[in-house]
C-alpha cells in the first residue's frame, strides 16, 4: 500500500489500524483509488485490498470484480478531477461511497454538494488535509 492510499485510508476510516512497518498488514475495507496515473510505489501483492485504476480504464467489470467499499480520488489532478470520476461512476451504476481528498478549502460543504449534484445515489465525502 503506498503513502497516498495510507493517507486516504486514515481519513476515510480513522479507526482502522495500519501497521506502517508491515505493508502486508490487514485492512478491513476494499478501496479503489482512481488517479490520473498509476503510482510507481504501489507494492501490490495478490489479494491486496487497495486497487488502483486510471479513470480511462474504469469499467463495470472492474467495479464488479473489486466491489469497492469506497472509491477514492483527488479533488483535482493533472488529468482528472472528482466531478469526472463521479460522472463515470454514475454512468457505471456505482452507488457506494466516493471519498474526495482535497487541499484545505474555505467551505468543503459547497464542494461536496457540487459533486453530489452530479452523483445522485452516491455518498460523497470531501476530506481536506
Amino acid at each position: 500500500m503506498n503513502a497516498f492510499a495510507r493517507t486516504m485510508l486514515r481519513y476515510t476510516k480513522p479507526n482502522t489500524q495500519i501497521n506502517d512497518a508491515d505493508p502486508s498488514s490487514p485492512v478491513t475495507e476494499t478501496l479503489l483509488v482512481i488517479d490520473g496515473e498509476r503510482p510507481a510505489d504501489i507494492g501490490e501483492k495478490p489479494g491486496d485490498t487497495v486497487h488502483y485504476c486510471p479513470l480511462d480504464r474504469l469499467d463495470a467489470d472492474l467495479l464488479a470484480r473489486v466491489r469497492p467499499d469506497c472509491v477514492l480520488c483527488r479533488l483535482f489532478g493533472p488529468d482528472i478531477d472528482a466531478t469526472l470520476v463521479a460522472l463515470a461512476l454514475v454512468e457505471l451504476g456505482y452507488r457506494g461511497r466516493l471519498c474526495v481528498v482535497a487541499p484545505p478549502l474555505p467551505d468543503a460543504g459547497i464542494v461536496r454538494r457540487e459533486i453530489q449534484a452530479q452523483a445522485p445515489g452516491m455518498m460523497v465525502e470531501v476530506i481536506t488535509r
